[in-house]
């Protein structure tokens, strides 16, 4: 960590990488995803984004994805933690320099604020993503979104007839 900080870092990565890989099958799928995220935010201590931007990038993207579908008894905190992180990715990235890296962050953020049940916000992250991925020919992403989208409109509609039901939520 000390001699060649870059190396020891990269090398976090590598090995959350390879534990998010592997299946989730067995008792230990939660330990190597603990692990994966602890050795994420290990490289990020030496890939901050002023000196490693691109690396930084990576690490965050992965470790925002690692929250959003790790097994946890807090996940709402987790995926309230990795809109943040996509945000900060989302505040650097554009979408001219890179299109699809773009897109997915959208995506991915877009895909956790609907989990956490703020459409509002959701909502115009995945129509851009969308559209970044129809115009880039990613149709196969974009059904994807569309998917998400299409059900992000049914929650809505069961939410509209429930407050209908029971007048604006108050159930009497």
């Amino acid at each position: 960590k000390d001699t060649y900080p870059e190396g020891y870092a990269m090398a976090c990565m590598n090995l959350a990488l390879a534990y998010l890989a592997m299946p989730a099958m067995d008792r230990g799928a939660r330990l190597r995803a603990a692990a994966a995220i602890q050795s994420l935010r290990e490289a990020l201590r030496i890939f901050r984004q002023d000196t490693h931007p691109e690396h930084w990038a990576s690490a965050t993207v992965n470790l925002a994805n690692a929250l959003q579908h790790v097994k946890t008894s807090h996940p709402e905190d987790n995926l309230w933690e990795a809109v943040a992180l996509y945000e900060d990715v989302l505040a650097v990235r554009r979408p001219g320099e890179d299109p699809m890296g773009y897109a997915r962050v959208l995506a991915n953020q877009g895909n956790a604020l609907a989990h956490l049940g703020a459409f509002s916000r959701a909502v115009p992250r995945l129509e851009e993503a969308g559209q970044l991925f129809r115009a880039h020919g990613e149709h196969e992403a974009a059904e994807s979104v569309e998917n998400i989208l299409a059900e992000i409109g049914r929650k809505r509609e069961n939410i509209a007839a429930s407050n209908e039901k029971f007048g604006d939520g108050k159930h009497k």
